[in-house]
């Protein structure tokens, strides 16, 4: 997960209503913005106290990314094995699955 979805959700959780946030620098939070623009003050103690992940962290996030789309592989694989004839192709299952998940969120 990118910097902007992580502080984002952080910011979520915290209560605030937030349509976005924009990182400028990283490593200088006053460049760090939420939408709207109204909510900044509100924002900005959190902006300021939140903690960038570790390494760990990140390697973690990144081996659970790896581990779904293993799963995600592994269940068109499975869809397509199981839907009768005339089936889709598995490139065309999966355009259809990413399209439906896209639609979800």
């Amino acid at each position: 997960m990118d910097l902007n979805a992580r502080v984002d959700r952080y910011l979520r959780n915290a209560g605030l209503a937030i349509e976005s946030v924009s990182i400028g620098s990283p490593g200088e939070r006053s460049t760090w913005t939420v939408q709207p623009p109204h909510l900044q003050s509100a924002a900005q103690p959190h902006l300021d106290a939140y903690v960038l992940p570790t390494a760990q962290e990140l390697a973690e996030d990144e081996a659970m990314r790896e581990a779904d789309l293993r799963i995600l592989r592994a269940i068109v694989v499975e869809l397509h094995a199981i839907i009768p004839a005339p089936k889709p192709t598995l490139v065309q299952l999966r355009r259809n699955i990413i399209d439906r998940y896209k639609a979800l969120g």
